[in-house]
């Protein structure tokens, strides 16, 4: 093993194993839909048997994933934002100036970084990189052992490396799934936090970094 282990998880604050030190990542919710359901799309169930405000309003709007899925996952971390042992950071930001990201995470786990490891790290965690080396960045190993189990036929996409764009929602979303998303945001995160959009969030995060 090497002297840092990473481990990834979608635990929220409360569940997560204390004594470590955290980096978490934000994105605007809906994108993170669109991420979802091409993710579980073809996999959870059949490609073009559910339309997508379908999906939202069933799994992201329903609160029915794990821990209250994206708003309490964000409500349970968000106060911890500027603990010594947690890095905030949002998709967004990551994506915009890679270089940045990279050396406040570096510098947050205490890791030398030169110019040279600087170089590696970006090239290693670039979209073209991952996209090339796709398959080490999926869930096949599950995706394989859930098929075997279910009865399901073999060599379903199992990808997490779909575009990695940011606003990958526009034109994707009906006016009346993006109006649901926005007053889902305004009943939870708006309530606890005073801050009206997601963009409003990033915002400071960022007036703080």
């Amino acid at each position: 093993m090497a002297a840092v282990r990473a481990f990834r998880t979608h635990l929220t604050w409360e569940e997560i194993p204390k004594g470590a030190r955290y980096v978490h990542v934000t994105r605007d919710p809906k994108d993170v839909l669109v991420s979802l359901y091409h993710f579980m799309e073809g996999w959870f169930f059949e490609h073009g048997t559910i339309g997508i405000d379908d999906f939202a309003e069933a799994r992201f709007l329903a609160n029915q994933t794990r821990g209250g899925g994206y708003w309490s996952h964000l409500l349970s971390w968000r106060p911890h934002r500027y603990d010594e042992s947690v890095l905030f950071l949002t998709y967004e930001d990551m994506r915009e100036d890679p270089a940045l990201a990279v050396r406040r995470i570096a510098r947050f786990l205490g890791i030398a970084l030169d110019d040279a490891l600087l170089a590696l790290v970006l090239e290693r965690s670039s979209f073209a990189f991952m996209k090339r080396h796709e398959r080490q960045f999926d869930d096949h190993l599950v995706r394989e052992m859930m098929d075997r189990q279910s009865g399901l036929a073999p060599g379903g996409d199992s990808s997490k490396v779909r575009s990695g764009a940011v606003g990958g929602h526009t034109g994707r979303l009906s006016p009346a799934t993006v109006a649901a998303l926005d007053r889902r945001w305004q009943e939870t995160v708006a309530t606890e936090t005073c801050l009206a959009s997601y963009a409003a969030l990033r915002t400071a995060l960022r007036a703080r970094r």
